[in-house]
């Protein structure tokens, strides 16, 4: 059985999704969607560090193809 892959938005790594952190946008703020259900566009990430990367490199209103307003405190949540 093929198990969906996904691209971390930090590292660039190609994982299967079951091992990644799904970000999903609620209103303009990213949040964790750990469940993968929210609807619309979804971006991962492999873990904290992957996160800061993703931060520094601006990748996350890329992934999300808009602006986002990004939490402080979500960074202290994916660790």
């Amino acid at each position: 059985m093929v198990h969906p892959t996904r691209r971390c938005i930090g590292c660039g790594a190609l994982r299967p999704k079951a091992e990644l952190l799904r970000l999903a946008v609620a209103g303009d703020e990213v949040v964790q969607d750990p469940r993968a259900i929210m609807p619309g566009r979804g971006a991962y990430v492999c873990d904290r560090a992957c996160w800061e990367q993703a931060l520094r490199r601006r990748a996350v209103p890329r992934a999300f193809r808009r602006n986002v307003s990004i939490d402080p405190s979500l960074l202290d949540l994916t660790s």
